[in-house]
């Protein structure tokens, strides 16, 4: 896993990436509906549901959106991006 800040067209991203896997569609369809679970049995593939909701809430309480990208056996890049500061006062 690899985490990194890298320059966005509208501001700045913070960017996690892994090799692994990465997510078939179905579980790309139900990443926007996960709230996570305090389920001792739930495995972390099932769990990031909820890790991702409250980056969610970051990014929109900062003008920011979250973006996925997912092929199966190629790994998943997930990407926090928050737009620049606005030069006004």
């Amino acid at each position: 896993m690899t985490c990194r800040i890298e320059p966005a067209p509208t501001g700045i991203a913070f960017v996690v990436q892994d090799q692994g896997p990465g997510l078939t569609p179905e579980q790309t369809l139900n990443l926007p509906n996960c709230i996570g679970s305090a389920d001792e049995h739930v495995t972390a593939s099932e769990s990031v549901g909820g890790d991702l909701a409250l980056v969610r809430a970051v990014a929109w309480r900062h003008g920011g959106r979250v973006t996925r990208d997912s092929r199966p056996g190629k790994g998943v890049r997930f990407s926090l991006v928050i737009p620049r500061a606005s030069s006004g006062g």
